[in-house]
């Protein structure tokens, strides 16, 4: 869809405008550049610059950090020792006119030292320590075994960032007792959390009060110094601003496309607020992911025919195709429910043959779910022709609804012609060591394969990275999409990603003047994820240690509201970009599933999917989901709903997770769709539920309440595991509320000395008042 502006890069640092500089030079919103201390680092202005002519390039003098041009590279080299901010200025030259950009830089230090303790009499372990700084090689940092203090330990080296660690004793894993910081896995258990660097500082909230006006929320009431704080409108910095008592007032009147403030105050995290025009455009919708082949049956003459005896119904296609979903954009499904982006499953052509899974219980698929491309450029015929496809997207435009493709891109099938051709493309199905390397994920990130007939791509190949992004490039071009969702994007190197992006922004980007949303699939901890993403990579990627940990406190019951609320903000403060929150995935059981307890600790989840036909049998799991469902279409993150999860659907592991969908409810599923289509119309309305600032107002292991704030649109949000009888709650008096509105009930209530009591409540959203 034509947009009337440039728009671009959707990440909290990096997001961008239109500026056409004299009609040769387009330029994005600038980033903030982060470079490690006495280390140089290089900018590619590819990634920023658009040019159709020639224009000189200068770099202006820097404070700290010296420049060096070899076009369209510039290398920074900071002082000695520095660490701190400071501005790159540019100067842009077309013939006798120039236009100056500053960049901002904040230099930080890069290593940190860090001990591990592990407190055991027992000198016979055989113990590790393995976490994301070492992608989690449970083989590699010995633990060693100190007399004194009757304790082990490992002394490490490392980069500051936010951390997740198990220790491995005699081959079993576990999380440090003696840490309280920790996240559910997923699996059952927890890691625990490290900070390393800047990220164990305190932290100082930026919360706009009003517009343009700031209350800078600091622990202890730290003082604020005019010196600390640096901004930027229109990537130009801007020092016409007062600072009294620790409010903020910046004197400007227009609504700028783009505003940055960032403080750097010593002994205190690097805070920042991003406030950008165009960043609304991806960040107030939802996106719905329409498992093609589970969705809805619009044409029955390409469903699957004689199914063999040996192969479960639920492991082959059931009907779904691109006239289904086509037809239910025109029957208004996405727009009664407040979606208006729709991801749907991969395209490409997958074989006709059923294939034993390799691993237990090894069941017998077909290529239903799209993940087997046998086809570079082939769409999958069970799901339509090319023509049924384009016609899916164009109808999905006219509706204002966005598409993004699934692309996989870390494997094919053995019958795709790339295989057959070039064989030597793709790496070995054996470690070094002789192992087969099947589903080593953390071993062997890069090289490891899912099964006997997906092979992994070598993407230390020049040739495999050139024809894979020209390829995805194609599907672009051809089909005129918004936007991917990248599979398995932790098993490609960062080298593909950068070569992905920097190809789509020339070549789609700026050309046809319009955002593509990159967001990928990492099945990791926050550092992992936040590895793929910047202004030259990926936009963002799914929250998924933010769904464990939603997971783990609201469906299973054994989390609280404590580990909730830091893993918010950890995934708010940590991420480098726009990031996804959902309560559904097609690779894990359904949320009802657990909330209904059809998944007890230590069962075989896959195994019960293939035995038992699970049901909803409890009507308190539907107010379960809803109380997920409150958070995260609250939460400043593009929310995924997985199709199903609208009504509670429910099952099992994959594949029971993939029922076909109903449009047929009952009751309680019809409650659902009403209270999720309710949200999603009232997120699009107020851009405090889809941006603003989250702020924790009382947080207890069974419950949570907090402020989304953004200017003078403010509400608040309140989650409990059981229902409460009356709570008292206090805002903080510099926000002045003096009455509030219960969304849900539609009453109207007066604070009175900054504090409300609510009574009876298992949820709730109110909306603060003028």
């Amino acid at each position: 869809m034509k947009k009337r502006l440039l728009m671009v890069l959707f990440i909290l640092l990096i997001l961008f405008v239109n500026i056409n500089l004299y009609g040769q030079v387009d330029y994005y919103d600038i980033p903030c550049i982060e470079i490690e201390k006495n280390t140089d680092q290089d900018i590619n202005l590819d990634y920023l610059l658009y040019y159709e002519k020639k224009y000189d390039l200068f770099a202006l003098s820097s404070p700290h950090v010296r420049t060096e041009i070899d076009f369209p590279y510039i290398k920074l080299t900071p002082e000695k020792d520095f660490t701190g901010f400071t501005i790159l200025t540019l100067k842009l030259a077309v013939n006798d006119d120039y236009q100056i950009i500053e960049i901002p830089v904040i230099a930080q230090q890069n290593l940190f030292p860090v001990r591990f303790h592990y407190k055991s009499r027992d000198k016979t372990l055989n113990l590790y320590v393995a976490g994301s700084f070492n992608n989690w090689n449970s083989q590699k940092d010995r633990m060693i075994y100190d007399d004194d203090n009757e304790e082990y330990f490992s002394d490490l080296e490392m980069r500051q960032g936010v951390y997740y660690y198990k220790f491995v004793k005699n081959n079993n894993w576990e999380y440090d007792n003696n840490n309280p910081s920790r996240s559910p896995d997923g699996f059952g258990s927890y890691n625990s959390i490290l900070k390393v660097g800047e990220s164990s500082r305190p932290y100082i909230d930026i919360v706009p009060l009003k517009k343009y006006h700031f209350y800078l929320d600091s622990p202890k009431k730290t003082r604020i110094n005019k010196k600390d704080i640096h901004v930027f409108v229109n990537n130009r910095s801007f020092d016409d601003f007062d600072l009294k008592h620790n409010i903020l007032k910046l004197k400007y009147k227009k609504d700028p496309d783009s505003l940055k403030v960032f403080i750097t105050k010593k002994g205190f995290q690097t805070t920042r607020y991003i406030d950008i025009k165009s960043y609304v455009e991806w960040q107030k919708r939802v996106m719905y992911f329409a498992f093609t082949d589970r969705f809805c049956n619009g044409n029955k003459e390409n469903d699957r025919k004689n199914r063999p005896d040996y192969v479960d119904p639920i492991c082959d296609y059931m009907g779904g195709d691109f006239q289904g979903i086509t037809q239910k954009i025109k029957e208004g499904y996405f727009k009664t429910l407040g979606v208006d982006v729709l991801w749907i499953s991969p395209v490409n052509d997958n074989p006709e043959e059923y294939y034993r899974d390799h691993f237990p219980p090894h069941k017998y698929f077909s290529g239903y779910h799209g993940y087997w491309p046998i086809s570079p450029e082939k769409v999958e015929n069970h799901f339509g022709t090319e023509d049924d496809l384009q016609n899916l997207v164009k109808t999905a435009h006219s509706n204002n609804i966005k598409i993004m493709f699934d692309m996989v891109l870390n494997h094919t099938h053995t019958n795709h012609p790339f295989h057959k051709k070039d064989p030597d493309w793709y790496g070995s199905v054996y470690t070094p060591d002789g192992r087969l390397n099947l589903r080593l994920f953390d071993e062997f990130p890069f090289t490891t394969w899912f099964d006997l007939f997906l092979p992994s791509f070598d993407y230390e190949s020049d040739f495999v990275q050139n024809a894979m992004v020209e390829n995805t490039l194609w599907w672009c071009q051809q089909f005129n999409i918004d936007g991917f969702r990248l599979d398995a994007v932790k098993h490609i190197p960062v080298k593909f990603w950068k070569n992905l992006r920097l190809l789509i922004r020339r070549q789609i980007e700026f050309r046809e003047k319009k955002i593509f949303y990159m967001v990928g699939e990492s099945i990791s901890d926050r550092e992992t994820i936040n590895r793929f993403i910047g202004y030259d990579q990926l936009d963002g990627q799914f929250d998924f240690p933010l769904y464990f940990s939603i997971k783990e406190v609201l469906a299973t019951g054994r989390g609280d509201f404590i580990a909730l609320n830091n893993d918010i903000i950890d995934s708010m403060r940590m991420y480098k970009g726009l990031m996804s929150a959902f309560l559904g995935n097609h690779d894990f059981p359904r949320f009802m599933a657990y909330a209904d307890g059809d998944l007890p600790p230590g069962s075989d989840e896959r195994k019960i999917g293939f035995t038992y036909s699970i049901k909803v049998d409890h009507r308190d799991s539907y107010e379960k989901i809803k109380k997920a469902f409150l958070i995260i279409l609250t939460l400043s993150e593009i929310p995924l709903i997985y199709y199903g999860d609208e009504i509670g659907m429910t099952g099992a592991a994959d594949p029971d997770n993939r029922r076909m969908l109903k449009f047929e409810l009952d009751p309680p599923e019809q409650e659902l769709f009403n209270f999720v289509s309710g949200l999603n119309h009232l997120r699009k309305r107020f851009s405090s539920l889809y941006k603003g600032l989250y702020y924790p107002l009382k947080v207890e292991k069974d419950h949570l309440v907090y402020l989304k704030i953004d200017y003078d649109d403010i509400f608040m949000i309140g989650v409990s595991k059981d229902e409460i009888k009356e709570m008292t709650i206090e805002f903080p008096s510099w926000l002045g509320i003096k009455r509030i509105k219960d969304v849900i009930k539609k009453l109207n209530i007066d604070v009175k000395d900054n504090k409300i009591k609510v009574k009876d409540f298992n949820y709730f959203i109110y909306q603060v008042l003028p």
